[in-house]
């Protein structure tokens, strides 16, 4: 049985949007490898929340210092 030659344009078609979506996947994939662990973003809002809180603290203690020197 001789080759269906008006199909291996559409198959030709289909394996190309086929390779496409792969390569896309794949850098869908290579994009969620690359970005920052979970535990290192908990890592930083926990030191930003501190570095925030120590400021805070530290400019109420030193108005509260000034008052009580008045």
């Amino acid at each position: 049985m001789p080759p269906q030659k008006d199909l291996c344009g559409e198959h030709g078609k289909a394996i190309a949007i086929l390779e496409r979506d792969t390569a896309s996947q794949w850098a869908a994939i290579d994009k969620l490898r690359n970005r920052l662990p979970v535990w290192g973003t908990v890592l930083i809002s926990v030191l930003t929340f501190a570095l925030g809180f120590t400021l805070n603290y530290t400019v109420m203690a030193a108005r509260m210092a000034m008052l009580a020197r008045q």
